[in-house]
């Protein structure tokens, strides 16, 4: 149980640390990144008339038209798109019984996946954003699938906003060290063996 507190305090403190820095420095430097990336997926996706532009914590999403006039379409906030890095951060540093070089290996590895969730989030935002009604073409399977994905967006971007930014830094650290959150040696195996160590020796 001590190593569990132990863990749960310098995770928080770690967390707390990160989210003051992440908040007041490196938000609006991520989101003025993440939209060269955003750009770059719009317009690989078929939406080449699209820009994202980085205000504060802001991604806007503007619509140019052949003399470059452009057009609000939708707003994407920075802080609920990438605050998660900051749970994911403290998780994965904090971790006991991890060497270090371990720990901050698995920590570059956790942010690039996270990362990639960014960009999923990002897509179905965008896309449910402008998207209110479904407007298909063709038919048959072609107009199914154009359905399908309408939906399967839409509701990513909705999990999204209400749990899923939250969930994904500890399904993330949960694959990265199963061993140390399920196994023998778990966090949260030590009271039995405790118990077991204190009990004694088995009887013959």
């Amino acid at each position: 149980m001590r190593r569990l507190l132990k863990f749960l305090v310098i995770s928080t403190t770690i967390s707390f640390a990160m989210g003051a820095c992440w908040s007041v420095f490196l938000v609006s430097h991520y989101i003025t990144f993440f939209s060269q990336v955003a750009n770059t997926i719009l317009h690989v996706t078929g939406y080449q008339n699209v820009i994202t532009r980085a205000e504060g914590h802001q991604l806007i999403f503007l619509e140019v038209d052949n003399v470059l006039r452009e057009r609000y379409v939708g707003t994407l906030d920075g802080m609920t798109l990438s605050f998660n890095i900051v749970p994911l951060v403290g998780l994965m540093l904090a971790i006991p019984g991890v060497p270090l070089h371990r720990r901050l290996a698995n920590l570059g590895i956790a942010l690039l996946a996270v990362f990639f969730t960014h960009c999923v989030h990002m897509t179905a935002g965008f896309y449910s954003a402008t998207h209110a009604s479904i407007v298909v073409s063709g038919s048959g399977l072609w107009k199914l699938a154009q359905i399908a994905s309408y939906y399967a967006l839409h509701y990513i971007h909705g999990f999204w906003e209400v749990a899923g930014a939250l969930l994904v830094p500890f399904v993330i650290w949960g694959v990265a060290y199963p061993d140390v959150i399920v196994g023998k040696n778990s966090l949260f195996s030590l009271g039995a063996r405790r118990r077991r160590r204190k009990a004694g020796p088995p009887k013959a």
